[in-house]
């Protein structure tokens, strides 16, 4: 959540695509200048080629698009990161993930330190990534009611290796969960899932 505390919302977003964000800042640097040489100018060109086959002219728009869907209103797309929420910063990390436009996401407890109108949304977005976007989501997840509601698929890990993989209704019974975590589980339906 801290690393990124120096920058504002749109360059944390941008920096989903890391050459991209380094041309820009180099650009950046390059105009500042006060002496601007020859070589200056060459450099300024070569970065602006790179910049618009990169798409570069569209980031800041692209990236506040997906800060928009994720919740995250314009007024806060130049704040700096430091002054976020938590739940603000993780949906932040989130468009930056997808801006680089990625197949597979991999979110390690992506619902960590929220509360649970935070992590529900969350879920909800992570499921609309599946399902609107076609992306393939793989999730660590230690909330089982979570992973029941929103997945399609379940790998349980006991000590490190894999214990049980399926559907949600192979790996969610009673039977399972008391195999796996050493408890009795009682198993309830909503809205057709375990």
């Amino acid at each position: 959540h801290f690393k990124y505390d120096a920058y504002t919302v749109l360059d944390t977003v941008i920096m989903g695509n890391l050459r991209l964000y380094e041309i820009m800042k180099e650009k950046e640097a390059i105009y500042a200048k006060e002496d601007f040489t020859d070589e200056d100018g060459i450099r300024a060109s070569e970065l602006e080629g790179e910049f618009a086959e990169m798409n570069g002219w569209e980031a800041e728009s692209d990236a506040a698009t997906l800060l928009n869907g994720l919740g995250i209103d314009t007024e806060f797309h130049y704040a700096q990161m430091a002054d976020l929420t938590g739940s603000m910063k993780v949906k932040v990390l989130l468009a930056q993930a997808l801006f680089g436009n990625p197949d597979i996401l991999l979110l390690d407890e992506p619902t960590n330190n929220l509360d649970i109108y935070h992590a529900s949304n969350m879920m909800k977005i992570v499921r609309r990534l599946c399902d609107e976007l076609g992306k393939t989501v793989i999730l660590v997840l230690h909330e089982i009611n979570y992973a029941a509601f929103y997945s399609d698929y379940i790998c349980a890990f006991v000590d490190g290796k894999i214990k049980k993989f399926g559907t949600v209704e192979e790996v969610m019974t009673k039977e399972n969960l008391a195999q796996i975590y050493k408890v009795d589980f009682e198993i309830m339906e909503i809205e057709g899932k375990p």
